[in-house]
């Protein structure tokens, strides 16, 4: 059963308190989550990928597929480790 969470809006912006939190809003079909998990790790899963692939023009395409993967696979997201310890390994996974 999924609970009513708290949010704040600052600057337009949906701050939930934790990743899992965000994870359960996104699961439950709340698109301000997901973009809000977006935003919190994209530098970071650009700059991995960046890193990987030496290549700029793979780069774009790489990150939307890892994100595709990303909101594909929130359901199976269980909090046993940080969300970006989750991601990088899904990144890892598709790069």
């Amino acid at each position: 059963m999924l609970r009513v969470l708290a949010i704040q809006v600052l600057e337009n912006r949906v701050v939930f308190v934790t990743d899992p939190e965000l994870v359960i809003c996104a699961v439950a079909g709340d698109p301000r989550a997901f973009t809000e998990l977006y935003v919190r790790y994209v530098k970071r899963i650009t700059s991995l990928a960046g890193r990987m692939l030496h290549h700029g023009s793979e780069c774009d395409e790489v990150i939307q597929e890892i994100f595709l993967q990303v909101h594909l696979s929130l359901p199976r997201f269980e909090a046993r480790s940080s969300f970006y310890t989750w991601i990088y390994r899904l990144a890892k996974n598709v790069v």
